[in-house]
């Protein structure tokens, strides 16, 4: 996780979590396509 994330995550409560996981799932999404 890079400081911005952590900043964005702690300053926007459950909207910055939200955001954040959406982050993630996109980036594992993107990882599994192009592995396969």
């Amino acid at each position: 996780m890079n400081p911005n994330e952590r900043t964005i995550v702690n300053g926007g409560g459950l909207a910055g979590l939200a955001a954040a996981a959406t982050l993630a799932e996109a980036g594992r999404l993107v990882t599994v396509l192009a592995k396969g």
